[in-house]
């Protein structure tokens, strides 16, 4: 039982141990809270944190949107690199057969009801089936 309550307490003190404690006047008082006080270094440099987090994070994704935007349908001769990247990006599955004359490679892609392939002989875009 002893055991317990030390081990008990061993854990509660470490959880507590790692708060931060700041000590704020607020109308006079000394207040303790676990945040900056306001109008603190502290607190105004967590603000600027934040508000470039979220400008990065909105960078980002304008970014990614543009680049979407910018890719292209895919065209016979692609690599499948190439491929990857186009409009239609990654396919839903992959069907690849390996014969005496080379690879091939079947790319589905389920639209809805329908289907897309592409086609692939050793690593370049041969058929587009786009229904």
């Amino acid at each position: 039982m002893k055991k317990l309550i030390i081990g008990f307490s061993l854990i509660l003190f470490s959880a507590t141990s790692n708060a931060q404690v700041y000590q704020c006047k607020i109308n006079g008082s000394l207040v303790f809270q676990d945040k900056p006080c306001a109008g603190s270094k502290e607190q105004i440099k967590q603000i600027r944190d934040k508000q470039k987090e979220y400008k990065d994070a909105q960078e980002r994704r304008e970014r990614e949107k543009a680049e979407w935007a910018a890719r292209k349908e895919p065209k016979i001769g692609m690599t499948k690199a190439e491929a990857y990247k186009s409009s239609w990006g990654y396919p839903d599955k992959e069907n690849v057969t390996k014969s005496a004359h080379g690879t091939s490679e079947q790319w589905v892609y389920r639209r809805g009801s329908n289907s897309q392939y592409l086609y692939f002989k050793d690593g370049i875009l041969t058929t587009i089936q786009d229904f």
